[in-house]
């Protein structure tokens, strides 16, 4: 079997590229919290519905929750560079896919 481990997301959308078409991709998480300004929320969260979507069609994706993925779980947790403001729509796309989630 062929493990592929697809670092931090942070927004982007480079993901695309480097999953394989045979074998197991592994997403470690850190969906959100974009290093660079040039990733709105909007184009992360275009891009985390993608990924939800891409581990919907093949089941055998694994998605892990990250470290900077903690506080759109659990507001008690230190932000991570959030947008306070968008909290409660990252807070609901992981509690409403959470099945998804390792």
């Amino acid at each position: 079997m062929i493990y592929n481990v697809i670092g931090d997301i942070h927004g982007r959308a480079s993901w695309k590229e480097l999953v394989i078409e045979y074998g197991i991709n592994i997403f470690v998480g850190d969906y959100f919290s974009p290093y660079h300004s040039e990733y709105t929320f909007n184009k992360c969260m275009q891009n985390f519905r993608e990924i939800i979507e891409f581990k919907k069609q093949r089941p055998e994706t694994v998605l892990l929750i990250g470290n900077h993925d903690c506080w759109s779980i659990d507001r008690r947790k230190e932000s991570c560079r959030h947008a306070h403001v968008f909290w409660q729509i990252q807070h609901d796309m992981f509690i409403n896919n959470k099945d998804l989630f390792k």
